[in-house]
């Protein structure tokens, strides 16, 4: 089952819900979620006065989800465009690119960052990847599968 956040008309239920008296677990079956979840969002979302608004809850959970640190750039336009440069110009390669940065004291981007660029780039149909000194391979996202390697099929 596939993680998703609370929406407006969910806190809303539990508002009102929470207002009649109910408790947490009443109000996570009725809304399918999980306890945990509720009592989380009740804690996380609690007024001043140690009630419960929707109106306040949903602003609040916006404001989080906007200033959200994995939503900021991996890396600085001015180490990207340095990257760049030396990509096109001098065809260097990621990691080459990426101790350049360290050593120049410039805001440090990953090798593995840079070839995750590049691939955007690709699959927005640009010709950054032309530059790199190897033809790409097809990427395989690594984080989204179960690796089998080493593994003995139908071991007993």
């Amino acid at each position: 089952m596939k993680y998703t956040h609370l929406t407006r008309v969910e806190r809303h239920t539990i508002s009102t819900m929470k207002r009649k008296g109910d408790s947490p677990a009443i109000i996570a079956s009725a809304l399918g979620r999980a306890r945990s979840s509720i009592t989380r969002e009740l804690k996380r979302n609690a007024t001043e006065f140690g009630g419960y608004q929707y109106a306040h809850a949903d602003h609040s959970a916006q404001q989080r989800s906007q200033s959200a640190s994995c939503r900021s750039p991996r890396c600085s336009p001015e180490s990207w465009q340095f990257a760049v440069e030396k990509l096109t110009a001098e065809q260097w390669s990621p990691d080459q690119i990426s101790a350049e940065l360290k050593e120049l004291k410039l805001p440090a981007i990953s090798h593995e960052t840079i070839y995750l660029r590049i691939y955007a780039d690709k699959e927005a149909g640009e010709d950054l990847h032309i530059h790199l000194r190897h033809k790409l391979k097809s990427y395989r996202n690594r984080s989204l599968t179960q690796d089998n390697r080493g593994r003995i099929p139908n071991a007993i």
